[in-house]
């Protein structure tokens, strides 16, 4: 190997390890807050109501800023909006650590979300950017899906002994060196934005109403998992949602620089991966809660330890993650795809068969095993089959609108699989009863994500336009 080849492979290596940082450091917060949660309710002594939003707001800002992330990532350079996304947070994290009241943990928790918003789609559209298409690319994106288990592992079982250990307050503070090491890897490698005499503008109204949409759409479906559509605040909250949408779209077409350009709806299967997306996370959301709910109601854990009972799912996503190199390399995406709805749908088909006087091991472990490869073989690669074929301009307002229709597909889940459970025990039937139809409804999800793929989605017969002349763009520093 040259010495130019060695100094590209480094360079790339730290790309790599740039973007599964931002994506551990998002994974291992938002996995020790929840596990921090009851400690957080005593300490500061928060009411029950109020303590909910602690991780509300985090999501709904994540979600409701994503696609202007993205957006101005694209426009005014991924390493100058990756930085900024990754001071927001750790801004919120250091506000977090000395919060006096859950208001201002509240807030930090907001600029923590407003942060993610900004660093993820920049940071990830760097894969596709920056990274060959190849054998780099897929460690790139094997490494980014190993991660996701990793975190989740570090997360719940983590949070639970720094929380012990050291108070809730560490839970934020250890994650600080975590951005700072962080910040120090993109001003080193990311490219800086090269000037453009053209003036760009900011489409606000656009960002305003593409937050709007996507903050009612999910407090929405989360009203609809809590109160079920008898009480009106879901169905109205859908409406306000989609007359918010109807203005964004009239706006987007008289502006002259719209926040999501129209032109971006027409590469190679980026519809049919955000059905995918949504889908994908609507059954592994509705699995989560579903299975959190059956370990503390019917098999009587904690919260501690359903989180801990969680960790068969996150080991079976590091090790499908650390396969995804091989398999992208010699299968289809489109089709890989596909046999993971299939092996998803499969999950929640287990849990349902669950048996009355089984225990965890005979009715949770196997469930979660196959969901583990499921899930990951599905919501890893529908984001590579999603950015393929987008120009490198466009990328991260891609990355950001795929991301935004994740957490709308989580949310859809949690929602649907707690209302078909609050309904089925209604009756006052056996829980276990309830439960088994519950899993229907991740089930369905998975089944509904095959078929979109069928049909929504085609191979990609040619690689990406502009899949080597990108990497000329960039030099290692």
């Amino acid at each position: 190997m040259s010495k130019a080849d060695k100094s590209n492979a480094r360079y790339f290596a730290g790309i790599i390890a740039l973007v599964a940082l931002g994506k551990f450091i998002y994974g291992v917060d938002f996995g020790m807050m929840n596990v921090a949660l009851a400690t957080i309710s005593t300490d500061l002594h928060v009411d029950p109501v109020i303590l909910p939003w602690i991780v509300a707001v985090y999501s709904l800002s994540y979600a409701g800023f994503l696609v202007l992330g993205g957006r101005a990532a694209d426009t005014f350079g991924r390493r100058r909006f990756c930085i900024f996304g990754l001071c927001l947070f750790g801004l919120g994290l250091i506000t977090a650590t000395f919060a006096a009241n859950v208001w201002v943990l509240i807030a930090a928790r907001a600029l923590e979300g407003i942060g993610s918003a900004f660093f993820i789609p920049a940071s990830f559209s760097l894969m596709n950017v920056v990274l060959p298409d190849g054998p780099v690319r897929h460690r790139g994106f094997a490494v980014f899906g190993a991660t996701q288990g990793l975190a989740m592992v570090l997360g719940l079982g983590g949070g639970g002994i720094v929380t012990t250990a050291f108070g809730w307050r560490a839970v934020f503070f250890i994650n600080i060196p975590l951005v700072i090491a962080a910040i120090v890897l993109a001003w080193r490698l990311i490219p800086a934005h090269e000037a453009s005499e053209e003036r760009h503008t900011v489409d606000v109204g656009g960002a305003i109403l593409i937050t709007a949409m996507v903050v009612l759409s999910l407090s929405a479906l989360s009203a609809v998992g809590r109160h079920g559509w008898r009480s009106m605040e879901g169905p109205a909250l859908l409406v306000g949602a989609a007359l918010v949408l109807g203005a964004f779209l009239l706006l987007e077409r008289r502006v002259r620089e719209p926040l999501v350009p129209p032109t971006i709806y027409r590469y190679a299967n980026l519809i049919g991966t955000c059905f995918g997306n949504i889908t994908s996370m609507a059954a592994t959301g509705g699995l989560f809660v579903l299975l959190n709910l059956f370990m503390q109601r019917f098999l009587h854990f904690s919260a501690m330890q359903s989180g801990l009972g969680m960790m068969p799912y996150a080991g079976a996503v590091i090790v499908t993650g650390h396969f995804l190199r091989p398999v992208m390399g010699r299968f289809p995406l489109r089709r890989t795809i596909m046999a993971g709805f299939a092996i998803l749908l499969v999950a929640p088909l287990l849990f349902a068969a669950a048996a009355p006087d089984g225990g965890y091991a005979h009715n949770l472990i196997p469930g979660m095993l196959v969901a583990g490869l499921g899930g990951t073989l599905s919501s890893v690669l529908l984001m590579a089959l999603g950015t393929a074929a987008v120009h490198a301009p466009q990328q991260g307002v891609a990355t950001g609108v795929l991301i935004t229709c994740q957490q709308i597909g989580l949310a859809l889940g949690v929602s649907l699989a707690l209302t078909v459970f609050t309904a089925s025990s209604a009756g006052g039937g056996p829980i276990i009863t309830a439960f088994r139809h519950a899993f229907l409804a991740p089930a369905a999800m998975a089944a509904v994500g095959l078929i979109c793929m069928l049909v929504f989605t085609r191979r990609l017969t040619v690689q990406p336009e502009l899949a080597s002349g990108r990497i000329e763009l960039v030099k290692p520093v």
